[in-house]
C-alpha cells in the first residue's frame, strides 16, 4: 500500500513540474516579446515559432531549418527563444532537484517515524551542527526540515485533537460516574 501512495505522490510531483514548466515557458514567451524585433503588432511569426518549439524536442539548428523552410526569420527567432527557455528550465530543475528530494525525504521520515515538530528541528540541528559526523548541504537540510515539518505539524494537530477528544470523553465518563454515585 505504501508504494501506491508514494507512486501517486511522485506522479503528482511530476504533474506539478510539468505545469510549472509550461507556466515558465508562457512567462518566458511574454518576456521575450519585448526583445523580439516583430514586424507585426501580435508577433505572429515569433509566437508560432515559440509555440512550435515549446511543444517539441528541438535544437537551435532545427529552428534555423524550420525558419528557412517557412522563409520566416521571426519563426526561427521565436523557436530559438523557446529552446533557450527550455534549456534554462532544465538547468534550474537540475539545480533544484536535490532540494525537492530532501523535502520528500523529510516528509517520508516524519511519516515513518511519526515525528513531531521538535523532532524535525532536532534532526535539522544535528545535520547543520559543526560537530556533525556527515556534512550536509545547508539548503538540503532546510529542505529536509521543511518537508519534515509539513507532516509533523499535521501529526501534532491530529494528536492534539485526539487528546482533546479523550479528555472530553473522560470528563463525560467521570460526570456519569459521579451522577450514578449520588443516586
Amino acid at each position: 500500500m505504501r508504494s501506491c501512495s508514494n507512486a501517486s505522490s511522485h506522479s503528482s510531483d511530476r504533474v506539478a513540474l510539468h505545469v510549472c514548466f509550461f507556466l515558465l515557458l508562457s512567462v518566458a514567451a511574454v518576456c521575450a516579446q519585448d526583445q523580439w524585433n516583430c514586424q507585426t503588432p501580435e508577433c505572429i511569426g515569433h509566437k508560432a515559432g515559440y509555440d512550435w518549439a515549446a511543444s517539441r524536442p528541438v535544437s537551435e539548428q532545427d529552428c534555423n531549418t524550420a525558419g528557412e523552410h517557412y522563409n520566416s526569420p521571426s519563426f526561427a527567432e521565436g523557436c530559438k527563444t523557446a529552446v533557450i527557455a527550455k534549456q534554462r528550465w532544465a538547468a534550474a530543475r537540475e539545480a533544484l532537484m536535490p532540494l525537492f528530494q530532501a523535502y520528500a525525504l523529510g516528509q517520508q521520515t516524519a511519516k515513518e517515524s511519526r515525528a513531531l515538530p521538535s523532532d524535525c528541528q532536532s534532526a535539522y540541528d544535528s545535520m547543520t551542527s559543526p560537530d556533525a559526523a556527515v556534512k550536509v548541504d545547508t539548503v538540503a537540510a532546510i529542505g529536509f526540515k521543511n518537508g519534515c515539518l509539513e507532516v509533523a505539524n499535521k501529526q501534532a494537530k491530529r494528536i492534539m485533537r485526539e487528546n482533546e477528544k479523550r479528555a472530553k470523553d473522560a470528563a463525560k465518563q467521570a460526570k456519569k460516574q459521579a451522577q450514578a454515585g449520588t443516586h
